[in-house]
């Protein structure tokens, strides 16, 4: 029977589970991390993992979702408080949410494996919902702050949300779109988003 653990030692262990398994997803995969990988790096007994994740994909999510969260506190900080918007200012917001999975290795890693898709499949569907909801939360704060400001006016959040993705899915189309001209591509297709946006500020 699994040991039971004080409320000091349940966070050092998920703590230890959220880096351990990031280290290990990001060089083995998803598919290739077992649970024996996850509990003999971070020191617990196998049949303690499950007080903690119901399986290994809902620690993945975990870990995905921690790492947006503070890309996305991130890109708040830098592009979306204080000065005035500005077209460079939308344009590095776009380029920055790619470059950050471009250099990721988890994410890397992901979109390599296609790992989605088995998160699709085994992951609970009130996680993969919550997980959706977050994204167009946060989707809806940015074009509601743009808007504030005077931008997109007649944008509504759940057409924002799914401009987000769009920016989401060009990364996992990379080779397709080729890796020698994706940089360049996406800099094109951001200018024109940037200007986009603040065109229709000036026409207020």
């Amino acid at each position: 029977m699994p040991r039971s653990f004080n409320e000091e030692e349940t966070q050092k262990i998920k703590s230890s589970l959220m880096k351990e398994g990031k280290n290990l997803f990001s060089t083995l995969g998803l598919k290739k991390t077992t649970l024996d990988d996850l509990v003999q790096a971070s020191g617990i007994a196998k049949g303690s993992f499950y007080k903690f994740f119901p399986s290994k994909e809902v620690l993945y999510m975990e870990i995905i979702e921690q790492e947006e969260s503070e890309l996305r506190l991130r890109l708040h900080q830098q592009y979306l408080e204080g000065e005035t918007l500005n077209t460079e200012k939308i344009k590095t917001f776009f380029m920055s949410f790619i470059s950050f999975m471009d250099e990721e290795p988890l994410f890397l890693k992901m979109f390599s494996e296609n790992a989605i898709e088995q998160l699709m499949l085994k992951l609970p569907a009130e996680k993969v919902q919550e997980h959706m909801s977050n994204d167009e939360d946060w989707s809806a704060a940015v074009i509601r702050g743009w808007q504030e400001s005077g931008y997109l006016p007649d944008m509504r959040e759940d057409v924002f949300a799914a401009l987000m993705r769009c920016v989401f899915v060009l990364f996992t189309q990379k080779k397709i779109i080729g890796e020698n001209y994706f940089r360049e591509s996406l800099d094109f297709l951001f200018d024109a988003l940037a200007e986009k946006i603040i065109s229709t500020g000036r026409e207020q």
